[in-house]
């Protein structure tokens, strides 16, 4: 429940029709925080997040992962997608 905590709150993961968001928010006093190992669709992505903004780099290995990209929205969400 703790682990739930971190990375759908101060992570902003959510599980939406159109695919994955995440809005990342980083804690009080934090400067920087890294989620890894995030799994969808057959990809595999760690997600830095810091005061720039997030970043999402692709893990080799896990599957090809070709079907999945990283869009951001005007809103500043980012997106983890199938490709049609």
């Amino acid at each position: 429940m703790f682990l739930q905590s971190l990375v759908m709150g101060y992570g902003g993961l959510r599980f939406n029709d159109g695919g994955v968001s995440m809005d990342p928010l980083l804690p009080p006093n934090v400067t920087a925080m890294k989620l890894r190992g995030l799994n969808y669709a057959d990809a595999e992505f760690d997600v830095a997040v810091g005061a720039a903004g997030a970043r999402f780099t692709r893990r080799a290995g896990r599957g090809d992962g070709g079907g999945v990209e990283v869009r951001r929205a005007p809103d500043g969400v980012h997106w983890l997608a199938r490709r049609p």
